[in-house]
């Protein structure tokens, strides 16, 4: 077993200007990778590696950069992240800004239109020909499957399943209106997805109109009081977690996965929110089927407005001398004489080049 069973990342929005990990200077790509070939090795008798790495969705940004950019960025990422790093498997997962590729990868996968692809949920694609083409370089040996909405695993009596979060967001359940499955809230927003997140980011005015309700959106925000996500800390944070998300997350676990809880432990890895931490299963804020679930947010790797950190998480199942792990590790920024991982004037930088 290598020393790291499951890494997960989200939200990295792989050739997005306003990301930390956007391939033109500056940015902390070297020092994610860094910081991932710490964790994944000198494992002390533990094999060096990642087992399976797992990309929770948003991470070739197809809606607010352009396809070439977020594929060379993404395929640019991975092949500093093998050079370092030995990877047995890689499991893609889309969410809502790199859906577009699911689309691709179904249409590739059953030789049709996404109209007529059935399922068009629940399905995972061995080398998806889209992925590999544009993502994957050419020299990597591992596996590589796609998954949508969600990957589930069983490590011992633990189970993991790693969602994007998209689905169960207030945004597509306003959009989709009452649902009873998981193809039925993705026939009622697969449209919403690729014309607005996708096409609409191709489409100049519908473009600077959703950036300016962005940017209306974070001014409200911040005027309202809400507190700013932390700049150099790097105890756990707490992800936007109010009544509506617990429950928009249950009736999505019980009532359009179907989730059979047949073990007390049970994590949810999601990320979509960009607000990254964990709600821990002793708080008791949410059950599944008469069960207390831990949630992982994976957060984001984009720089907001004001300069503020982006809560940028690395989750990681670590294989120790008591067992298996699950953990997070969260990346920030140093000022002065405190402790971090990039010099925070890196965000200043990135806000003089995105105006």
């Amino acid at each position: 077993m290598k020393k790291i069973k499951v890494m997960a990342l989200s939200d990295l929005h792989l050739g997005e200007s306003e990301g930390l990990l956007y391939n033109k200077l500056p940015n902390i790509l070297d020092i994610l990778v860094a910081k991932v070939s710490e964790l994944a090795n000198g494992g002390g008798g533990i094999e060096d590696g990642i087992e399976e790495l797992v990309l929770i969705g948003d991470i070739a940004d197809l809606s607010e950069a352009r396809p070439e950019d977020a594929y060379a960025n993404t395929m640019d990422f991975l092949k500093a992240l093998f050079k370092k790093v030995n990877v047995d498997k890689v499991v893609y997962i889309p969410g809502n800004h790199d859906h577009h590729l699911w689309v691709e990868m179904l249409e590739s996968h059953y030789g049709k239109g996404y109209k007529e692809c059935t399922p068009k949920t629940g399905v995972s694609i061995q080398r998806p020909k889209p992925l590999l083409d544009r993502c994957i370089p050419t020299d990597y040996k591992g596996d590589v499957e796609a998954y949508y909405p969600f990957y589930k695993i069983r490590i011992d009596k633990s189970i993991f399943l790693f969602d994007h979060g998209h689905l169960f967001s207030s945004t597509l359940n306003k959009a989709a209106g009452p649902v009873s499955s998981l193809e039925e809230i993705e026939e009622k927003t697969w449209e919403f997805m690729e014309k607005i997140w996708f096409q609409g980011g191709k489409t100049p005015w519908i473009y600077n109109l959703r950036e300016k309700i962005y940017d209306w959106a974070r001014w409200i925000s911040l005027r309202a009081g809400h507190p700013t996500r932390g700049v150099s800390f790097k105890e756990d944070s707490t992800p936007v977690f109010d009544d509506g998300m617990r429950d928009r997350i249950v009736t999505y676990l019980e009532k359009m996965v179907k989730l059979s809880m047949d073990t007390d432990d049970f994590h949810l890895v999601f990320g979509h929110t960009h607000y990254g931490g964990r709600v821990l299963k002793d708080d008791r804020k949410v059950r599944i089927n008469s069960r207390f679930i831990n949630l992982w947010n994976t957060g984001g790797w984009l720089v907001p407005s004001e300069v503020f950190s982006p809560d940028a998480f690395i989750f990681y199942i670590e294989q120790t001398q008591n067992g298996l792990r699950p953990q997070a590790y969260k990346l920030v920024g140093r000022e002065g004489g405190e402790v971090g991982d990039y010099d925070r004037a890196i965000l200043k930088e990135i806000v003089k080049r995105i105006g």
